[in-house]
């Protein structure tokens, strides 16, 4: 059965469609759409022979990932109509625990009136308690590290400009 019919015997579309599977659609078309446009180079006549045989590689791989994935996506459709009620009970407790969380973050927003202090005996002396310090504030806040993204940044300039200087000579 192939993973089109499958969805439509379990009855999962666009609206209903969980992420894991999604994601494996996805680059399920990405190699399709990719081989698609290879192919469309390979119909130019003015191809070298070099190129001509690596597209045609690199299609024949397309289509072995191609057929791998369509295994994936059945054994991912499979997977989650097997476990659907295992993850609809996840999901349920994660939806109660954060309206458990944004309830008491309410219940701590709204401040409780404070009960009256019983009168003291006559003789004693009460006096009242201190209010409550806020907590000291840090006065210099950490800062995180931003380096990481720009050195990836700078790797990723550098191998793009370096491919498209080996293509331009191609």
């Amino acid at each position: 059965m192939s993973w089109q019919t499958k969805l439509e015997a379990y009855g999962i579309d666009d609206s209903n469609m969980p992420n894991m599977i999604r994601k494996a659609m996805k680059d399920l078309y990405s190699f399709q759409s990719t081989k698609e446009k290879i192919e469309g180079l390979l119909e130019r006549d003015d191809l070298s022979d070099g190129k001509r045989e690596r597209y045609e590689e690199e299609v024949e791989t397309l289509e072995a990932s191609i057929e791998a994935q369509e295994e994936v996506l059945e054994t991912k459709i499979d997977l989650w109509e097997k476990n659907k009620h295992i993850y609809e009970a996840n999901s349920q407790k994660l939806k109660a625990a954060a309206q458990a969380k944004k309830g008491t973050k309410v219940a701590k927003a709204t401040p409780q009136p404070a009960s009256e202090p019983a009168p003291a005996p006559a003789g004693v002396v009460v006096s009242s308690p201190a209010p409550p310090q806020p907590p000291a504030s840090d006065p210099a806040p950490k800062k995180k590290g931003g380096f990481g993204w720009i050195a990836l940044a700078l790797v990723v300039a550098v191998l793009t400009a370096g491919a498209v200087i080996i293509n331009k000579d191609e």
